[in-house]
């Protein structure tokens, strides 16, 4: 087993400092599968612990192939804070998603993307690890072939999301032009530690590796998972402050209260907003404050969902 830490410099910034991605690489050094794992690539988005996890176990556990780490995709992203918090989703320079410079030539950040994928060429999977608002733990994937790792890592919720245009320049989308298999993997909440999503993300990929012949068999319990296309996305009608009344994972019927705004115009009565047709809530804001269209839920409803693919 060979173990090894690599700091690629990919560009400088304006002090004439490296700009490097940090690459780990766990290599049984007996013929397997290869295996890429990221995180990171959106400032604030805590995926570490469960690459941490995920590097201590291989280190003694790992027994045919070589599995990739990045923990930390685009280093930059991480540098954009106001006070305490890291808003590093968006470019503050041109408003760029940092998921949307793959195959780009835009400015500094298409260099640390497109060095990226070429950590990629000739991998048998990538995994690309993401948090969401406030949200539960689901997988993003764009081919039916991908569909048998998709239900290895035995997440609840799973989004067949197909090649649409808006994804152009992603990760996944990219690799996935190149034939290389790529699953992202919304891990929960933003900026939080959940250890029950770190175990069952954990567990999830453990399970992955098991079944590609990587590790010994993992025991894992199967729960029932559930398919769809996007999620519903809930907007306010108009600025106030939200109230919600359902919470995270929480299932509901036609007719309940989701939330209701409260507006500023003390004249104006609060408007409530009910779900159109039973479903579950996976993802709302962190923020109890909205303008006019922003989005509060995003919700699945039971029509949209299925059992299998």
């Amino acid at each position: 087993m060979i173990s090894t830490r690599e700091e690629i410099c990919v560009a400088t910034n304006e002090l004439d400092q490296p700009v490097n991605i940090i690459k780990y690489t766990i290599d049984s050094q007996k013929q397997g599968k290869f295996v890429y794992i990221q995180g990171g690539v959106h400032g604030g988005e805590v995926t570490l612990p469960i690459i941490k996890n995920l590097y201590n176990y291989l280190q003694n556990n790992l027994k045919c192939g070589k599995v990739v780490f990045v923990p930390f995709a685009n280093p930059l992203s991480w540098q954009q804070k106001s006070y305490t918090y890291t808003v590093g989703k968006f470019n503050l320079k041109n408003g760029r998603d940092f998921n949307r410079y793959y195959n780009t030539n835009v400015d500094v950040n298409s260099k640390i993307a497109n060095k990226i994928l070429s950590l990629c060429e000739g991998a048998d999977l990538t995994l690309d690890l993401h948090t969401a608002h406030n949200a539960l733990p689901y997988t993003i994937f764009s081919s039916l072939k991908l569909l048998p790792f998709v239900k290895d890592l035995n997440l609840k919720f799973n989004d067949f999301c197909g090649m649409p245009k808006k994804y152009e320049h992603c990760f996944d989308y990219e690799l996935t032009l190149k034939d290389i298999p790529s699953i992202t993997i919304e891990c929960g909440p933003h900026d939080e530690v959940k250890n029950e999503n770190i175990s069952e993300i954990e567990n999830g990929i453990l399970n992955v590796l098991a079944n590609l012949g990587m590790i010994n068999s993992f025991d894992i319990k199967p729960q029932k998972q559930l398919f769809f296309t996007d999620a519903t996305s809930i907007k306010v009608s108009h600025g106030g402050i939200v109230n919600y009344c359902k919470e995270l994972g929480e299932t509901f019927k036609k007719g309940e209260k989701l939330f209701e705004i409260i507006s500023a115009n003390l004249l104006k009565e609060t408007f409530s907003y009910f779900a159109e047709s039973e479903g579950i809530l996976l993802r709302k804001s962190k923020t109890h404050i909205f303008c006019e269209h922003d989005e509060v839920l995003q919700v699945v409803y039971d029509k949209d969902a299925k059992d299998s693919l």
